[in-house]
C-alpha cells in the first residue's frame, strides 16, 4: 500500500539501494522471518527438558486394545488397559505430553504390549496418530519414551529395538541422544523435533535416559495388617477368584466398586480407608519431587515420577473381587484430581515426567496446574505459509 511505498522510497534514497537489491532485501527479510517464526520463545524455553513438567501416560498403548475394560465380558483387560480406549490423540487432547510405548514384536510385525499381553494395534499407525496431532499444534512438544521391548518368539524379541528404530526413522521422528541429555534445554528438544510440515515438536527416546523410579508399594489395595490379623495368601484369594467366575458367569458391567473398609486389615483406595493408600503415594511423591534440587541436574536424565496405583497378583485379585479395573480404580479414588490440586497448591516443586493412569479423567486440569507453576509455555510460532513482503 501507500506506506510500504513510502518506506520502499524512503530507504532508496537514505542507502541508494536499486530496485534489482531491494527484491534482493525483501527475499532476505522473508528468509529472516521464516526462521525466526521457529525459535523458540518464552522463559519456559530455556528451562532444562530434564526440569520440564510433563504428563505421561502409563502403558498408554493399551488405549488401543480391542473389548472392553471393567467388565464380565473382559476380565483379562481389567487389569490391563491403563487409559481410556481411543487413539493416541486422545490422550494428547486430555493433556499428556509424553506417552509411554512398549514395543512388541509378533511375527515380524511391530505392535504394543502391557507386560504378557499384546495391544494388537500396529505400531507405526500409532506414532502417524501422534505426528497428525503435533502438526496441528503449534508450539506442543511430545515426547515418545519407547522401552520394555519384547516379542513372541526369540528372534522376534532380537528384533524388537531394530524394528522400533525403523519405524520411529519411517516416520520421520528424531531420536534425542542419550550421551547429550545433559544441558539439554526444552528449546533445544523443540528445534530437534521440528520439521517444515510440523508446527509443534516430536521427539523420542529409546531404552536409555530415562529414571523411572518404579515404587511397588503404592498399591490401591494394601496390605495393612491390623490386629494382628494374618493377611490372605494368593491362594486365598485365587480361590475367591474362581468363585466371583462362577458366579458372574452371566455377561454384564461390574458396579461402581466399594469404599467399605476391608477385612483383615486391607485397604483400598476409595472409600474411608482410602487415606492409608494416599499416605504411601504422598510419601513417594514429596520424596521425590520436594527435595532441595530436582533429581538427575547433574546427568539430564529425564526422570519419573509414578504418580498411579501399582500392582500385582495380589492386588489385582482384590480388585476383581470388588468388581473394579485400572481406570475405575483411578477415578473412584480420585488420584489425577487430588494431584492436580495438590500441585495447584505449590506441592512437588521438581516434577519432569508425571506418569497417571486414565488421563482423560482430571488431565486436563492436572496439565492447566503445570503450566499454571511455570513462567510461560514453551511457545514456538509456526512459520507462515505465505511469504510476508515488507
Amino acid at each position: 500500500g501507500a506506506q510500504a511505498t513510502w518506506t520502499r522510497a524512503i530507504v532508496e534514497q537514505v542507502v541508494g539501494v536499486s530496485a534489482m537489491s531491494m527484491t534482493a532485501l525483501r527475499l532476505c527479510a522473508c528468509m529472516a522471518l521464516t526462521l525466526m517464526s521457529r525459535v523458540v520463545t518464552g522463559s519456559a524455553a530455556s528451562i532444562m527438558l530434564n526440569q520440564w513438567p510433563m504428563i505421561m501416560t502409563h502403558d498408554a498403548g493399551t488405549g488401543y486394545t480391542s473389548g472392553e475394560t471393567c467388565s464380565f465380558l473382559h476380565p483379562e483387560n481389567n487389569y490391563m488397559i491403563t487409559q481410556k480406549q481411543g487413539p493416541f490423540s486422545s490422550q494428547l487432547d486430555c493433556g499428556a505430553r509424553a506417552l509411554d510405548m512398549r514395543p512388541y514384536v509378533y511375527s515380524g510385525r511391530l505392535v504394543m504390549h502391557h507386560g504378557p499381553a499384546v495391544v494388537d494395534h500396529d505400531f507405526a499407525d500409532a506414532l502417524s496418530n501422534v505426528r497428525y496431532w503435533v502438526q496441528k499444534h503449534p508450539g506442543e512438544l511430545v515426547v515418545i519414551y519407547t522401552s520394555h521391548c519384547d516379542g513372541h518368539s526369540i528372534e522376534d524379541r532380537v528384533s524388537c529395538k531394530d524394528k522400533t528404530a525403523a519405524a520411529l526413522a519411517a516416520a520421520g521422528i528424531s531420536v534425542l541422544d542419550c550421551s547429550k541429555l545433559h544441558g539439554m534445554t526444552v528449546a533445544d528438544a523443540m528445534e530437534q523435533g521440528h520439521t517444515s510440515e510440523s508446527s509443534g515438536s516430536l521427539v523420542a527416546i529409546s531404552d536409555c535416559g530415562v529414571d523411572e523410579n518404579y515404587e511397588p508399594s503404592i498399591k490401591c489395595y494394601g496390605d495393612i495388617i491390623q490386629n494382628g490379623a494374618a493377611e490372605q495368601d494368593s491362594a486365598t484369594y485365587a480361590s475367591s477368584l474362581h468363585i466371583l467366575a462362577q458366579s458372574n458367569s452371566s455377561s454384564g458391567t461390574p458396579s461402581v466398586p466399594s469404599g467399605e473398609d476391608e477385612p483383615n486389615g486391607h485397604y483400598v483406595c476409595y472409600g474411608s480407608g482410602a487415606e492409608k493408600a494416599f499416605a504411601r503415594l504422598w510419601a513417594y511423591m514429596n520424596g521425590l519431587c520436594n527435595g532441595p534440587a530436582p533429581p538427575h541436574a547433574d546427568d539430564g536424565w529425564l526422570w519419573m515420577a509414578q504418580a498411579h496405583w501399582q500392582y500385582d497378583p495380589k492386588s489385582i485379585a482384590q480388585g476383581e473381587l470388588h468388581h473394579s479395573c485400572i481406570t475405575a480404580d483411578e477415578s473412584a479414588s480420585g488420584l489425577n484430581k487430588k494431584l492436580a490440586s495438590k500441585i495447584s497448591e505449590g506441592a512437588f516443586p521438581h516434577i519432569n515426567l508425571l506418569e497417571v493412569d486414565n488421563v482423560c479423567d482430571g488431565g486436563p486440569a492436572l496439565l492447566q496446574a503445570l503450566r499454571n507453576r511455570t513462567a510461560s509455555s514453551p511457545v514456538v510460532e509456526a512459520a507462515s505459509h505465505e511469504p510476508l513482503i515488507v
